[in-house]
């Protein structure tokens, strides 16, 4: 393996499965580095995005055996969506009992929200997560029960301009009409207030491209 070019060692791990490379790492410090940097993650990505056989389709159901017990479970596919099989893999949160919603996936990250308006940025193939902080609308409607004339709507997807995965949250007050609009940032781990500008509200979940809703 020494003898590898580093050019020749990127084009061979790139093409690898994530779950190879999680082995890989254990090789060699350098093959740790080389695997965690950021461009080669940027590059492992590209070409996963453009490799069809690499695409999954990602469902949540209710295991019947138990009360609390959701099944993630992703279904392979080639080109001629001739189904592969069902892997079941583990929520990113333990020891939950409250329902989960998908919000949407994009670059190989999912975004799922908890009963608790917990929101939680997963990626399933490395068994990683990372819980969203709460904002200050969340602390403020948790603590009374005004939180019953709020609604709710989330979006996610990719900053392209920016390099960044971010999360769109519209809070909508029942009682006086108004709304507010927050989007998170995962490069900076905050939220951010956005000026208010004329929407028609729809609660249907939506779908962005090129950073664009």
């Amino acid at each position: 393996m020494s003898e590898l070019t580093e050019d020749l060692l990127l084009d061979v791990l790139s093409r690898l499965p994530v779950i190879s490379l999680l082995r890989f790492r254990c090789v060699s410090k350098s093959w740790k580095i080389t695997i965690d940097s950021s461009y080669f993650i940027k590059l492992h990505l590209n070409k996963s995005i453009k490799d069809v056989n690499s695409h999954k389709i990602f469902a949540i159901g209710r295991d019947p055996s138990t009360v609390n017990d959701v099944i993630f479970c992703t279904l392979n596919f080639d080109f001629g969506f001739e189904f592969e099989g069902v892997q079941r893999i583990k929520s990113p949160i333990d020891n939950f009992t409250e329902a989960v919603s998908f919000i949407g996936s994009c670059r190989f990250l999912i975004c799922l929200k908890y009963t608790d308006k917990k929101i939680v940025l997963w990626n399933p193939s490395i068994r990683e997560h990372k819980i969203l902080p709460y904002t200050d609308v969340e602390i403020e409607d948790s603590r009374d029960r005004k939180y019953t004339r709020h609604r709710f709507s989330y979006g996610f997807g990719y900053d392209d301009l920016m390099d960044d995965h971010k999360v769109v949250r519209l809070v909508f007050d029942y009682q006086n009409g108004d709304y507010d609009v927050e989007v998170y940032s995962l490069k900076l781990n905050a939220w951010k207030k956005i000026e208010k500008f004329p929407i028609l509200i729809s609660w249907n979940l939506g779908v962005a491209i090129s950073a664009i809703a």
